[in-house]
């Protein structure tokens, strides 16, 4: 009996160790397993702001004319991303002012992405055939009044129009 009980309290233990190893969080909340990143067809655009993550849940849409122009919005808020990616090729560019301009309005308050602090996007692909682009960035972004704000774990796959 002693060894049957020794047996199961080995199996509980083992059971709690399993369970308590998982974590139910997404720290990558640009995944598209994510519903509220997600919910538009497969197409999202997300960032972790202030450690809380932005869905642009309200509109999405890109716009190709020599550069993609990207914008978001957020339905609960006022709060907007947008993007105008000068480089649509796979690879890592640096974002800034001059290329690869990142703007997010929250409020009404602007910040914009820098010359003097570049942030870093990464384009993971560019379907020309079916036009969309996918990719990842970080960036930090300035206002001169208000301040900085770091936009992490971002991530898109927006489709576009010629």
């Amino acid at each position: 009996m002693k060894g049957l009980k020794t047996r199961i309290l080995a199996l509980l233990l083992s059971f709690t160790a399993l369970f308590a190893g998982c974590d139910t969080k997404d720290d990558n909340p640009a995944s598209p397993n994510n519903p509220s990143c997600s919910s538009n067809g497969g197409i999202f655009l997300s960032a972790r702001i202030d450690n809380l993550t932005w869905c642009a849940d309200s509109t999405l849409n890109g716009a190709l004319s020599g550069s993609l122009a990207v914008s978001g919005a957020s339905s609960g808020n006022s709060r907007t991303i947008s993007i105008m990616l000068d480089d649509l090729s796979p690879g890592t560019y640096s974002a800034k002012f001059s290329r690869n301009k990142f703007q997010y309005t929250d409020n009404g308050t602007v910040y914009q992405s820098t010359n003097t602090n570049p942030g870093s996007i990464t384009i993971t692909e560019h379907n020309t055939s079916l036009n969309f682009v996918t990719g990842t960035f970080l960036v930090t972004l300035n206002n001169n009044t208000a301040g900085d704000k770091t936009l992490s774990n971002g991530s898109f796959k927006v489709y576009y129009t010629e």
